[in-house]
């Protein structure tokens, strides 16, 4: 991924409101505490670019 994908992304997310971890669909990419995430289940996502690294998310952490 290119340093200007990255840019455009979170760009386009900062636009966006903020809304629980639970409401988003499986698969999407957001903007977390400074970092991108891609959602991987109900519970679970990964530094988006980084599969290796999985984290837990509680349902009601606010996301972008």
């Amino acid at each position: 991924m290119q340093y200007s994908q990255k840019i455009d992304i979170i760009e386009n997310i900062q636009v966006k409101q903020e809304i629980s971890f639970a409401r988003i669909p499986v698969g999407t990419i957001f903007h977390y505490n400074g970092t991108l995430w891609e959602k991987r289940s109900t519970r679970t996502a990964h530094v988006w670019g980084m599969p290796h690294r999985w984290f837990y998310f509680s349902k009601t952490d606010m996301v972008q």
